[in-house]
């Protein structure tokens, strides 16, 4: 059943009924919040970077000062790499010299 500010499912799970209530502005609301908040994060983490200099350009090799490993320019980290354990060069020799070893998923 669906009104104009909700929306309601009954389904049978397991045997018994199942009911989800959806609040469609609620939903809006919350979108519209967390999509702000990923743009003041972004502009915010911009205006950081300029400050410190750190703004990585797309041709940097990107490293894991944890684990020694380097991904290449277009190869991306399974996982976000922690900022106190970022580190970036110029070069692949300049990973390797430092040394980096490069990640096995980028070979």
């Amino acid at each position: 059943m669906r009104c104009a500010d909700f929306q309601m499912t009954v389904t049978t799970v397991a045997g018994a009924p199942s009911f989800r209530l959806l609040d469609q502005i609620a939903e809006d609301t919350v979108s519209a919040r967390r999509e702000a908040k990923e743009q003041q994060n972004a502009a915010a983490e911009a205006a950081a970077a300029e400050v410190t200099g750190t703004k990585e350009n797309a041709s940097d090799i990107i490293g894991d000062q944890h684990n020694r490993i380097y991904y290449a320019a277009g190869c991306q980290p399974e996982k976000e790499i922690n900022k106190p354990n970022r580190v970036t060069f110029k070069s692949k020799e300049e990973a390797e010299k430092a040394g980096f070893k490069v990640a096995k998923n980028c070979h």
